[in-house]
């Protein structure tokens, strides 16, 4: 048996997010649009889920640059 490296565990504890990062994880997230719909998706195949994720974004897309497009 051969051995490469060694486990190193993490000096102190794992870091939770600082209320600075919180807030500014929370105001990204009220500046983006919603891209998929709410509820639960279940798929056969990862291929079905992607083929849908692109879709979603392509709408997304579709609809913001007709809204720039108004402006």
């Amino acid at each position: 048996m051969r051995i490469v490296g060694e486990l190193r565990l993490p000096s102190a504890g794992m870091r939770g997010p600082t209320p600075q990062e919180v807030e500014a994880s929370v105001e990204n997230a009220r500046r983006m649009p919603r891209v998929i719909p709410m509820g639960v998706y279940r798929y056969r195949s990862h291929a079905e889920a992607n083929a849908d994720m692109d879709r979603w974004t392509v709408d997304a897309m579709v609809a913001r640059s007709k809204e720039l497009a108004r402006r």
